[in-house]
């Protein structure tokens, strides 16, 4: 090999557990040895969340499309039921190497939280609150089923970055009399607006006569965004 194919060699990258168990053989001091673990930590917690982060846009390259198959006959409207998504989206995460999982909190009010994890460690969630959704003439069980089920969709549709459509409409919802819906991204910022106010999903959907955050109109997305402004604005002068 000549001395320059031998300067130009691309060098081997040395991990921090490699380091780490070269100081131990080394019989390196402690401090030095703590530090090495700590930096190994951080390494490996970079590199989780690497994979997490290509994980998702790979899923989101090839995710499924959820037609919205139940009618609400209280708003003359359709919707996606919370078993045809999760069924399908997490038949799809789980290819990637994903896994989206809820808990649940209700020392303050009802509060659903969606956790997507990654296979490598790394994860991700997304809040939501609300109280009883006392609409109807449903029981007490049944009003905090109802937000219960509210919140899973939501925080599901929020962390995992998909959204419902229409069974009979373009994707781009330019077909002659068919309403358009706010995108991925709309829908992402919708619920960090609710999440930073702490606004109550179930009432917001029940004001804006929706299902979920996906099915708020393109038309209608601005006064959606206005009202949580407003509420953020006047939290803030509090």
């Amino acid at each position: 090999m000549s001395a320059l194919a031998t300067i130009t060699q691309t060098p081997v990258a040395i991990t921090p557990m490699e380091m780490l168990n070269s100081a131990i053989t080394r019989g390196d001091s402690l401090d030095k040895l703590e530090r090495l673990m700590d930096l190994n930590d951080r390494w490996e917690k970079a590199q989780a969340k690497k994979a997490f982060i290509e994980a998702k846009a790979a899923f989101k390259a090839s995710a499924p499309v959820i037609t919205k198959d139940k009618t609400n006959n209280q708003y003359n409207s359709r919707y996606a039921s919370i078993g045809s998504v999760v069924n399908a989206v997490n038949e799809a995460l789980s290819k990637h190497g994903l896994d989206a999982d809820w808990q649940f909190d209700q020392s303050n009010g009802i509060r659903v939280t969606c956790i997507l994890t990654h296979v490598a460690g790394h994860s991700e969630s997304v809040s939501l609150v609300g109280t009883p959704d006392t609409s109807g003439a449903k029981n007490p069980l049944q009003q905090i089923k109802s937000t219960l089920t509210y919140l899973k969709l939501a925080t599901f549709e929020a962390v995992t970055g998909i959204a419902t459509k229409e069974g009979n409409r373009d994707d781009d919802g330019n077909a002659s009399g068919v309403v358009s819906f706010i995108s991925d991204e709309q829908v992402e910022e919708l619920t960090a607006l609710i999440t930073e106010t702490k606004t109550d999903i179930a009432k917001f959907l029940e004001i804006g006569k929706v299902e979920s955050l996906s099915d708020i109109t393109t038309a209608d997305f601005g006064k959606a965004k206005a009202l949580l402004l407003s509420k953020k604005k006047k939290d803030v002068s509090k």
